[in-house]
C-alpha cells in the first residue's frame, strides 16, 4: 500500500485580493497545505513592523517551509520586505509582464529568493540570464464542465478585452469590412466574471488574441521609453481549456509554448483576415486546429506545473546586484510613505525614515528620498481623496 505523501507547509503572501487568486491556490494545493494572508487587510490594523512579526510568527508556529510571495503591479512588497521574512525556500511570483520585469528582477537579486514564479513564458529565459530559477504557470485556468462540439458554437470569432488598446480597432475594422463577425466583450466597459468568459469561449470558434500593449497608464521603467511591447495574453491558453481554437498577433511567448504551427498568428489585418476567413470555410479543418490547439494546451494546465517548483536548484549561480537602483527605491518608498500617511502615521514614517537612512546608497539621493517620497505620497493621497469626494457630489447630484 503506498504512503500517501505528505502536503508541505506553506504561506502564500498577497497584498491584495484578486480574482485569479482563487485558482492559483487551488493548483498549489495539489501538494502544498496552505496558509494565506492578505497585507491589505493587515496594513490598517497593525504597523509596519507588526506586519513582519505577524508573517513570521505564523511561520514559526505552522512550521512553514516555503513562503509565496506576490509582487504584482505593488511597490511596497520590496527586497527588504521579502527579506525580512524569516522561512527556508522563498518564491516570489507575478505575471511578470514586460513593465514589470525590471523591478522584479531587482527584487528577486536584491532579495536572494529561491526562485520566481512568472505568467509570462519569455520571463523564464529572462531570469535565467540572470542565474534566477525560474518557471512558468498560467494563473489563469477556469473552464469547467465539459467542452461542447463545433456544430453547437453559436460564435464564429470571440475577443475579449479592450479595443482602445494599441492598433487593435484597426484589425477589428479590417474584419468587419470583410463581412467577418466578430463579438466583442469585456473591455472598459463591462467586466466579464471567470464564469462568463468561459461560457463565451465555449461558445466559440475561435478566439482573436491581440499581443501588442502600450502600457500609457503604467509607472514602470520601461513604459518611459517603449511605445508597445508584444506580451504573451492569457488568453491563448484560457481559449484551448475551453476547446476554442485561438488566432493570435504574433509574440515570443507563443513560440516558446507551442511548436509545428499549432497556434496560427498574424502580423497584419491583411494576414489576421486570410487566417480566420481560410479556417471559417473548411469546418473540418478547423476543428482538427482546434483539437491539437486545446490537447496541447492541456498539458500546461497550473495543476500539472507546481510540482516543478521542488526541482530549482539551491545553488543557481545568480549574478550579483551591483546597487539597488534609484527608481526602485523612489517607487518602493513613495508607495511605504503613501500608507504611512494613511496608517499609524508616528510609528510608520519613523519606520520609513530608519529604512532610508540604511539604505546603500549616497547622502544625496538619501535625502531626496527622504524629502521627496512623503511629498509624493501626499500629493496622492490628496488626489485620491479629491477623486472619492467628487464621486460623492456626482452620486448626491
Amino acid at each position: 500500500m503506498h504512503k500517501v505523501q505528505e502536503k508541505i507547509p506553506a504561506i502564500v503572501i498577497f497584498f491584495h485580493r484578486n480574482r485569479w487568486e482563487r485558482l492559483f491556490l487551488a493548483s498549489l494545493e495539489t501538494i502544498y497545505n496552505l496558509s494565506v494572508i492578505y497585507l491589505s487587510d493587515e496594513i490598517t490594523k497593525h504597523t509596519f513592523e507588526e506586519i513582519k512579526q505577524i508573517i513570521n510568527n505564523r511561520i514559526k508556529n505552522g512550521s512553514v517551509e516555503q513562503a509565496f510571495i506576490n509582487v504584482d503591479f505593488v511597490e511596497f512588497v520590496d527586497a527588504r520586505f521579502i527579506s525580512s521574512i524569516e522561512c527556508p525556500v522563498k518564491f516570489i511570483f507575478s505575471h511578470d509582464d514586460a513593465t514589470w520585469h525590471s523591478r522584479n528582477s531587482v527584487t528577486a537579486l536584491a532579495s536572494n529568493v529561491n526562485a520566481v514564479i512568472v505568467g509570462e513564458p519569455v520571463s523564464v529565459l529572462r531570469y535565467a540570464t540572470l542565474g534566477v530559477n525560474a518557471f512558468f504557470l498560467p494563473f489563469e485556468d477556469f473552464s469547467t464542465g465539459g467542452i461542447p462540439p463545433y456544430t453547437e458554437r453559436d460564435i464564429d470569432v470571440l475577443f475579449i478585452g479592450s479595443t482602445a488598446k494599441a492598433d487593435r480597432n484597426t484589425f477589428l475594422e479590417h474584419l468587419s469590412r470583410n463581412k467577418v463577425d466578430v463579438m466583442v466583450a469585456g473591455g472598459e466597459t463591462s467586466a466579464l466574471s471567470y464564469e462568463e468568459m468561459s461560457i463565451l469561449f465555449k461558445r466559440s470558434k475561435i478566439v482573436l488574441n491581440f499581443s501588442k500593449s502600450t502600457n500609457e497608464t503604467t509607472s514602470s521603467i520601461e513604459s518611459r521609453y517603449f511605445e508597445h511591447v508584444y506580451e504573451y495574453k492569457a488568453r491563448i491558453l484560457e481559449a484551448g481549456f475551453c476547446g476554442a481554437y485561438c488566432v493570435s498577433e504574433r509574440a515570443p511567448a507563443i513560440e516558446l509554448l507551442f511548436r509545428d504551427r499549432i497556434v496560427d498568428t498574424f502580423r497584419s489585418p491583411e494576414e489576421c483576415y486570410a487566417i480566420i476567413n481560410d479556417l471559417l470555410a473548411d469546418t473540418q479543418k478547423l476543428e482538427e486546429k482546434a483539437a491539437s490547439f486545446s490537447a496541447a494546451c492541456n498539458q500546461l494546465r497550473p495543476q500539472y506545473l507546481t510540482h516543478l517548483f521542488q526541482q530549482w536548484e539551491h545553488d543557481s549561480h545568480k549574478t550579483k546586484l551591483r546597487r539597488i537602483p534609484t527608481w526602485y527605491l523612489r517607487s518602493t518608498y513613495g508607495e511605504k510613505f503613501y500608507f504611512a500617511l494613511r496608517y499609524f502615521p508616528v510609528r510608520n514614517l519613523a519606520f520609513c525614515t530608519r529604512e532610508i537612512l540604511t539604505e546603500q546608497v549616497g547622502v544625496v539621493i538619501k535625502v531626496a528620498l527622504l524629502v521627496g517620497c512623503p511629498v509624493a505620497a501626499l500629493l496622492k493621497w490628496s488626489q485620491i481623496a479629491k477623486k472619492k469626494l467628487f464621486a460623492k457630489a456626482v452620486i448626491s447630484d
